[in-house]
């Protein structure tokens, strides 16, 4: 059975192109491009990892994920990507070692090695 992945972000354009790559990867991809659509997609759909902006409209990226940590959701990985420079100390400061930062701009390659890790596939 495939993996599902939500990808959230307003860079429609980064959100498109984690979108294919994650695809090409055999990951069944579901988009967000703010933290409301994000809510409606962990909601609607069984999401085993969480890759997210902190910067996003409506609902940002923290208070999202912290809902997701709230919830019956609770074990969900999450990648926080950001070019904040204090992303790191935020998602640190959640105390979960199930979420990670990722600083913008990124390798995909980094992307993939942490989806791997935590979607504990070998693709």
């Amino acid at each position: 059975m495939k993996k599902s992945i939500l990808v959230a972000d307003d860079d429609r354009l980064l959100v498109k192109a984690l979108k294919k790559s994650l695809s090409e990867l055999g990951y069944d991809i579901h988009t967000a491009t703010n933290g409301s659509e994000a809510i409606d997609v962990i909601t609607d759909h069984k999401i085993d990892l969480v890759i997210c902006d902190i910067m996003m409209p409506q609902i940002s990226g923290i208070p999202f994920v912290v809902a997701i940590k709230n919830s019956y959701r609770s074990n969900t990985p999450v990648i926080v990507i950001s070019s904040l420079p204090t992303g790191k100390q935020i998602t640190e400061s959640l105390g979960d070692d199930r979420i990670v930062f990722l600083n913008k701009p990124f390798s995909f390659d980094t992307l993939t090695d942490l989806t791997k890790k935590f979607l504990h596939t070998t693709l």
